[in-house]
């Protein structure tokens, strides 16, 4: 008697198990997809943020660096670049999306995902109510962490001015400044991930465009309007 109820429990813990083991399987299956259609949309949104207003992005890969997007006008016009990046902060993973022309100068940095510490690194996400930016204000949601990267060149070295205010709280005339010295501003209390970004950034950059340079990538003058993006999905820079 004793030997079948043993015999009865193992069979029970053993039918369970697969029971939950399926029901794990299926649950995955079910928010796996959802989970990259999420990613994808989040990618989607980060790269129109760093496009020019009106420009149409297509992918491509080059050998050595990988995926990256090439940028035109609503003519066909070749005007620039987009790229991932992605670096370990000082919480988790980092993604963003970076903008830039076809000299190398940041036309817009967007973050895609990120698991910094609330109220420290996580700011790279924040928007400062009521700074204003050129051509907008922060009520739409621009980040300032981002936006201070504009005009910034990415081919050069980019320095980190560790005496300044955080760039939302400085003049235009102080912001100028930082722009002629190629600098950014740090978010008070979160060195590792500014530093973090601006290196990864700087990296994939210079990467991509020397890479462009010594293939002597073929880059078309002209390409058909309306390929990945449309002038409608694309916001105002």
């Amino acid at each position: 008697m004793i030997k079948s109820n043993s015999v009865k429990m193992i069979l029970a813990i053993l039918f369970f198990s697969f029971i939950a083991a399926l029901t794990i399987s299926s649950v995955h299956q079910k928010t796996y997809q959802i989970i990259k259609d999420n990613e994808n949309k989040a990618e989607q949104a980060s790269l129109r943020n760093v496009l020019s207003y009106g420009a149409n992005a297509k992918t491509d890969t080059l050998d050595g660096f990988g995926e990256f997007w090439r940028e035109y006008d609503k003519d066909g016009n070749a005007i620039g670049y987009a790229f991932i990046g992605e670096t370990r902060g000082y919480s988790g993973i980092i993604r963003f999306i970076c903008g830039i022309d076809l000299d190398g100068k940041i036309k817009g940095l967007s973050i895609i995902s990120q698991t910094e510490t609330p109220g420290l690194g996580a700011r790279i996400t924040e928007a400062a109510s009521g700074t204003w930016f050129p051509f907008r204000r922060s009520e739409d949601n621009t980040p300032w962490f981002g936006e201070q990267f504009r005009g910034i060149l990415a081919t050069k070295p980019i320095s980190i001015n560790r005496t300044s205010n955080e760039w939302h709280k400085l003049s235009a005339s102080q912001r100028d400044d930082l722009l002629r010295k190629n600098e950014i501003t740090l978010i008070t209390g979160s060195t590792i991930t500014v530093r973090v970004i601006k290196e990864e950034l700087s990296a994939r950059a210079q990467k991509l465009m020397a890479l462009l340079a010594v293939n002597k990538y073929s880059q078309p003058n002209k390409e058909p309007y309306a390929e990945d993006l449309t002038e409608d999905e694309t916001d105002v820079q």
